[in-house]
């Protein structure tokens, strides 16, 4: 096959176009993937009350068919006392008691798994859990509002 004069220049022309694109395109390295976007604001009102939240006025202890998952400390059944929450004759000692006869683990002893224990999930959805959610986390959102988004 015969080579015409053409064919050098093109050719060197093609090369000279192609390295800065390939340049430009090396430039530019392995990205790191973005980070992960913080779950939104929390779209709906608060259900369940606890630690992370603060206590909603009025709300029953869980343990009693309620909806405040606060920490039964001595202080928290303290404020059930006074908002007439509790039975008018229980103890604190009876009130911890409830939860140690259902296995329910409770902080400040249990904090920190945001319901990812062996005794998780939290108690909204059945487990045996009630460690405060970790704020910014979607399993915050879901316990605060008593729900898990639908499976796919």
């Amino acid at each position: 096959m015969k080579r015409t004069r053409m064919a050098g220049p093109l050719a060197r022309g093609f090369v000279l176009l192609l390295v800065p694109l390939v340049l430009i395109g090396c430039a530019r390295g392995v990205s790191e993937p973005p980070a992960p976007a913080p779950p939104p604001p929390m779209s709906t009102a608060i259900v369940y009350c606890h630690d992370g939240t603060g206590h909603i006025a009025g709300a029953i202890p869980w343990i009693l068919g309620g909806k405040c998952c606060c920490t039964p400390t001595r202080e928290m059944f303290a404020v059930h006392q006074a908002e007439k929450t509790v039975p008018a004759d229980m103890t604190y000692e009876a009130y911890l008691k409830l939860y140690a006869d259902r296995g329910i683990k409770i902080g400040p002893e249990h904090a920190g798994c945001n319901n990812r224990c062996a005794d998780g999930p939290h108690v909204v959805f059945g487990g045996k859990c009630m460690a405060a959610p970790t704020p910014g986390t979607a399993n915050y959102e879901q316990v605060s509002v008593g729900q898990r988004p639908p499976a796919h």
